[in-house]
């Protein structure tokens, strides 16, 4: 029985009854009526009426299944699951939704029809545990106003497009495309003496004449030099085949970046008539507007650079950021 002053009686007054006993009947039944409507609906108890009606509560008997579907209705209900009273829901297309789940609302997930939002507050929090959250269709957004911060992680804010990833950002994020182009950034160039032979009569440093070129990434070898255009760590190997020294003279090779020189290699000349090929090879770091060149020295004071793309040269390659 509950609350309740007594038991629903479901009996029906006999026909016989007399009327003095009607009376008793019809106070049974208000009696009956009000202890169970007045935990449900405002009004049955003093000073409640405000002159709206309203429910206080609805309680969710457990069944023992799913309810058979009925045409032009949806059902709310409640069922076990796992030792809890759940709420679920079914339509008349026998779809079953799961409202409820050990306290927690959304059980069975919470579908935004076209055109909705899911938007909180701007003190308020949505998480998703342990699942993933979804945008649907070929046209949908997610967007974030602030950071997007993922927990003992460097917070996110915002995606670049920089094929030089020249921002250098510990909080921005790169696209595939300019990960892609970074990674095959192979910049690079080599060019050689073509044309003719370089005489030199002078004991001071001299710029080699690079008029050959055996490749270059995009165009940035010329007038004698090379220009990547790319900050970073370069190779650079230069050489130059000297010709008409005389014995036991230097032969110094180097490697001048920006009009300066940055590395060098010398050899000692054993007898005449020979022809000797000096190298000079460096990581040398560049700017975007820095530029490499070739330079010989020999205290002879009157010599020959020899022409082949073999013999007197200058490569450069890109090899890091």
């Amino acid at each position: 029985m509950g609350n309740f002053t007594k038991d629903w009686n479901e009996s029906t007054v006999a026909d016989t009854a007399q009327a003095s006993t009607l009376g008793a009947v019809d106070r049974a039944n208000q009696v009956d009526l009000s202890d169970r409507l007045k935990a449900l609906i405002y009004g049955f108890v003093a000073g409640e009426n405000d002159g709206i009606p309203g429910c206080k509560k609805l309680h969710f008997k457990q069944q023992s299944g799913d309810p058979t579907v009925v045409a032009d209705t949806i059902t709310l209900y409640a069922k076990d699951v796992s030792g809890n009273n759940e709420l679920y829901t079914k339509d008349e297309g026998g779809n079953v939704v799961q409202l409820t789940s050990a306290g927690t609302i959304g059980a069975g997930g919470v579908t935004l029809l076209a055109g909705k939002d899911l938007i909180g507050s701007a003190t308020s929090d949505i998480t998703i545990n342990t699942d993933k959250f979804t945008v649907a269709g070929a046209s949908g957004n997610t967007l974030i106003g602030g950071t997007f911060d993922i927990q003992s992680t460097t917070a996110v804010v915002g995606i670049l497009d920089e094929d030089d990833m020249s921002s250098d950002s510990a909080t921005n994020l790169a696209t595939q495309q300019s990960i892609k182009a970074f990674a095959e950034q192979k910049v690079r160039a080599r060019i050689f003496k073509s044309a003719s032979s370089q005489t030199v009569a002078t004991g001071n440093a001299t710029k080699v004449v690079l008029d050959g070129e055996t490749y270059d990434s995009g165009s940035i070898a010329g007038s004698n030099k090379i220009t990547p255009g790319v900050i970073g760590y370069y190779l650079v190997i230069g050489a130059a085949n000297f010709g008409s020294v005389a014995d036991t003279k230097y032969m110094l090779t180097m490697i001048y970046k920006n009009g300066a020189e940055v590395a060098r290699s010398v050899i000692m000349s054993t007898g005449t008539g020979f022809g000797f090929v000096v190298p000079a090879v460096d990581m040398i770091y560049l700017d975007a507007d820095d530029y490499v060149e070739l330079y010989v020295q020999s205290d002879d004071g009157n010599y020959s650079i020899s022409t082949g793309t073999n013999k007197t040269y200058l490569a450069l390659q890109k090899i890091g950021a």
